[in-house]
């Protein structure tokens, strides 16, 4: 068992070592860390409520109070994007989620 669990990890140290040598690699997993973080801590970055309606701000270009500007509404665009990130989160891991199940089903069929 031993011999099993310290090949595994180094697999696991090989993987990673490959993946530190490649920077454009190591960016992209910081940049979809960073979005992750983002998403999960929404309540906390957004400076306002993604549905807070304010009419006499609508149609705003960015500046220091909105960062992206503001929709016909007058809601912080940049506060829908950061919210709007969880639902893509979850999409994405329900889509991969389905597909993990159904070709698991299909791998064991065939």
């Amino acid at each position: 068992m031993n011999k099993e669990n310290k090949k595994t990890n180094s697999q696991l140290a090989s993987v990673w070592r490959s993946l530190r040598r490649n920077r454009m690699a190591m960016l992209g997993l910081v940049i979809l860390v960073l979005l992750a973080l983002m998403a999960i801590f929404a309540d906390f970055i957004a400076p306002y409520a993604y549905d807070a309606q304010d009419l006499l701000n609508a149609r705003q270009a960015p500046s220091a109070e909105h960062i992206f500007g503001t929709d016909e509404f007058g809601r912080d665009i940049f506060s829908r994007i950061i919210y709007g990130s969880r639902l893509s989160l979850v999409v994405g891991f329900i889509s991969v989620g389905i597909a993990l199940v159904l070709g698991g089903f299909l791998g064991a069929v065939a």
